[in-house]
């Protein structure tokens, strides 16, 4: 299942979960000029809801989220065989970050948009597949 918005699928879509609507915006803007598109949300659950939609190649997730956290987040999309593959970035700014499985790195707030750039380039490819 995919968004009419990607472009006809061709593009790899990044979901944005970042509750500070500034930060959000900043990113998607970023991830766009960089030849990706974009869904986003403002919470855990519209974030969540928006993964199973959309099966996004790549998650940047924050954890401190209203709504459902990003532990939260993280426990409910492993427990989905459809998207517990996708990969994980987590955005944040706490200290002493419990053991995450199933994320593949960590952007410490507040970071470089040229970090998160070569991290998404990293792991979401430049094109998807066409079948």
């Amino acid at each position: 299942m995919h968004s009419l918005l990607r472009g006809g699928g061709q593009l790899p879509v990044i979901l944005v979960i970042e509750d500070d609507a500034d930060i959000n915006v900043a990113i998607q803007e970023v991830l766009r000029d960089e030849g990706y598109d974009c869904v986003a949300a403002l919470n855990g659950d519209e974030g969540f809801r928006l993964l199973v939609e959309e099966e996004p190649d790549l998650v940047l997730l924050d954890l401190a989220l209203p709504r459902m956290t990003g532990i939260e987040f993280l426990a409910n999309k492993d427990a989905v065989r459809t998207v517990a593959e996708i990969p994980v970035i987590v955005m944040t700014g706490l200290t002493g970050l419990p053991k995450l499985d199933r994320i593949i790195a960590v952007l410490r707030k507040p970071f470089d948009l040229e970090v998160m750039v070569d991290l998404v380039r990293q792991f979401a490819p430049a094109r998807r597949e066409t079948a």
